[in-house]
């Protein structure tokens, strides 16, 4: 490089530097609202979060975009736990992002006790040290109270001896078929089982799901599957009390579709029960190319005497063959599975990751109503070459199980 080129050269450089300086240089809290506002409204919930936290004005802006609801939709999946109130510190709600890995800490007004039984439209379904059920969103605290416990069908309160306060309940094994408990002494044990208040949450529900986003209010349906015998329950949001499913006798093994516009609940199904495993837990998601799919999770016992996810398979349930076939291509996706509802996310959203993965969270598998066995693990399974890797860096997540979610601020409920 001759003298003249290396001198503009070393011009150019030192121009760039200065334009830098003046850049970082300048004073961010004094860019105009109006484009904070635009700025702001292109980013997804987490980055717009961190923005927030930047200084005052910024944060006005922020709040203003959450408002107005502007924030870019958020694809990218999180891995969310929350850790409750201690020693009068608030709790905190902890994302980890799949794209970045970054951790996302966030005061929220989390329960004190409480129980992770799913997750949908980037809220948790929670239940709390009395087993009431909740739906919470991780990002903006919101919380929506759900109808009594105690409404459900099949649950009765237990009074303490002056009979003023509630120390218990009582959960009666009645099915459709027959929905009258008949109890006499000799078969009491087994008509019906007594929980204390925060057992039930782990010996009532095995799983719940929503139907839409509950920001929509009562057009939002929660579902839940519950004992005995994997009964259904289902209440709108702003409903009083729980709604028992009396037109299927269960849901174990087969698919239905469940419709509930109507003035009464039409059941179909669709598919048979299947042998599974026997402890296996099937999870059922309808791919973006039209496929439905079963996700069976097959749980093993290991040499600490916990249970860990062993073997997994991903089928397709072919409605017009009534038939299982197994495959090997997500068409250009990965699947993220758990104690929630399963979603796929395109690897276009995701460019680091190949696709045909699943990636698979905390669960509570096949229990029965003595105990509840909590599946902890974090992994990813290759479908192709059926390899199972551990996705842990998750020492804080020992106590509090990670579900998958995608984060949401629509939280207002009408």
């Amino acid at each position: 490089m001759d003298e003249s080129r290396a001198a503009s050269r070393t011009q150019e450089i030192n121009e760039s530097d200065d334009d830098r300086a003046g850049v970082l240089g300048c004073d961010w809290a004094l860019l105009p609202a109006d484009l904070l506002t635009h700025i702001f409204s292109g980013l997804v919930v987490l980055d717009l979060i961190s923005s927030g936290a930047v200084c005052r004005s910024w944060n006005t802006s922020y709040s203003e975009v959450r408002r107005l609801g502007l924030c870019s939709p958020d694809k990218t999946p999180c891995l969310v736990y929350l850790s409750p109130d201690q020693d009068g510190e608030p709790g905190k709600a902890t994302l980890r992002r799949l794209s970045t890995c970054k951790s996302y800490r966030i005061p929220v007004p989390a329960p004190p006790s409480y129980s992770a039984l799913g997750s949908s439209h980037g809220w948790l379904v929670i239940a709390d040290k009395r087993s009431e059920l909740h739906l919470f969103n991780p990002v903006t605290g919101v919380q929506i109270d759900l109808p009594p416990l105690e409404t459900i069908e099949h649950v009765t309160h237990v009074r303490d001896y002056t009979g003023s306060k509630t120390v218990g309940y009582v959960v009666y094994n009645m099915t459709p078929s027959a929905p009258e408990p008949k109890i006499n002494l000799a078969d009491i044990a087994r008509m019906m089982q007594k929980f204390s208040l925060g057992e039930a949450r782990y010996n009532l529900y095995k799983r719940v799901i929503l139907s839409a986003n509950p920001s929509l209010g009562n057009k939002c349906i929660v579902m839940t599957i519950h004992h005995p015998q994997t009964q259904l329950s289902y209440a709108r949001v702003g409903d009083s009390r729980w709604t028992w499913l009396t037109a299927s006798d269960d849901c174990f093994g087969e698919i239905h579709t469940i419709d509930l516009r109507g003035p009464a609940p039409l059941v179909n199904s669709i598919f048979p029960a299947c042998d599974a495993y026997m402890n296996c837990t099937n999870y059922i998601v309808r791919a973006p190319w039209g496929d439905l799919l079963q996700i069976w999770r097959t749980f093993q016992i290991g040499d600490n005497q916990k249970l860990h996810t062993g073997l997994v398979q991903v089928f397709k349930s072919g409605i017009a063959k009534q038939d299982l076939v197994g495959i090997k291509d997500l068409q250009g996706h990965v699947l993220f599975i758990g104690y929630g509802s399963s979603f796929f996310v395109s690897v276009k959203d995701l460019p680091m990751l190949p696709p045909n993965l699943v990636f698979l969270a905390h669960d509570n598998c096949k229990c029965d109503l003595v105990e509840k066995p909590v599946i902890n693990d974090a992994l990813v399974y290759n479908i192709e070459d059926d390899t199972l890797i551990d996705f842990t860096t998750l020492g804080l997540w020992m106590n509090y199980p990670p579900i998958w979610i995608r984060p949401s601020f629509f939280s207002q409920h009408k």
